[in-house]
């Protein structure tokens, strides 16, 4: 096998072992000067979360609003704690993955990074009211991101596997030109 094959299939075999580490639940923190987590004022509409995830974690993202607690996709998860300030949530679909669940009560919501879970503690601690109270727990928000299509690494070791053989074939074939 040629340096070059050997050199492309360790390089393959590096890129396989990089994967991206699983997240815990955490509270997304957004990049202020004073470096507090995240809790937006407002509501929690798409464009919104995604600025506050991007500001926060430098990374863009798509995000797909899977359902709220409010309304009529309720039915997909099973709720504790609502209209109080803590609760757990878990997704019925288990194939179902949340990335991101917004917490909204009072004038404000968190994000919390969940990490592609299907369930959770909630709370509104760290949301505060007009009055300066922690508010009672207004919806939660469940957002999904689109899976993209990577290739694994067997698949990238067959790809240059195959290159290679067509490499070799190709010099082969030469070889023979020359020789005949």
């Amino acid at each position: 096998m040629s340096r070059l094959c050997v050199s492309l299939l360790a390089a393959a075999a590096a890129l396989g072992l990089v994967a991206p580490a699983a997240n815990a639940a955490t509270l997304i923190g957004c990049g202020t000067a004073s470096g507090l987590p995240c809790y937006a004022s407002g509501n929690d509409h798409e464009g919104d979360v995604e600025d506050y995830i991007a500001q926060a974690t430098g990374l863009d993202v798509d995000l797909t609003l899977y359902g709220k607690s409010d309304d009529g996709t309720a039915v997909r998860f099973n709720f504790t704690g609502l209209g109080t300030k803590d609760g757990t949530w878990d997704v019925v679909d288990p194939t179902v993955k949340i990335a991101y669940v917004t917490v909204k009560a009072g004038s404000g919501y968190a994000i919390y990074d969940v990490g592609g879970v299907g369930d959770a503690f909630w709370t509104t601690s760290g949301i505060l009211n007009g009055g300066g109270k922690q508010p009672k727990l207004s919806h939660l928000s469940f957002w999904t991101v689109p899976t993209s299509s990577v290739p694994e690494p067997t698949t990238w070791l067959t790809l240059i596997a195959g290159f290679g053989m067509i490499g070799t074939a190709m010099r082969l074939r030469k070889a023979k030109i020359a020789i005949a």
